[in-house]
């Protein structure tokens, strides 16, 4: 399987709409802060959105990946979802 940044990016705004949360029609890109400044997405909501993209892509991350990273940006959430998954490649178009 493989997925692109945009991709990404797209399940992760799909994921806001869904939750019908304040900051689901900004524009999403690696830059994007996840807190402050950006997505405003509290700690409840930063994990909806973890739960949420490993159903939407079908991988399962493994807890101490999470609990070792740092999620500052979209970039971040990024690279931590595709790490996670032995099987996902990330496409960077």
């Amino acid at each position: 399987m493989v997925l692109t940044e945009h991709e990404v990016h797209q399940g992760i705004a799909e994921l806001l709409k869904g939750f019908d949360h304040p900051s689901a029609d900004l524009e999403i890109t690696g830059r994007t802060a996840l807190a402050d400044g950006g997505l405003e997405l509290t700690s409840l909501d930063l994990i909806r959105v973890i739960v949420g993209l490993e159903e939407h892509f079908g991988v399962e991350l493994n807890d101490d990946l999470i609990f070792d990273s740092s999620f500052d940006s979209v970039s971040d959430l990024v690279t931590v979802l595709l790490s996670g998954s032995s099987e996902a490649e990330l496409d960077r178009r």
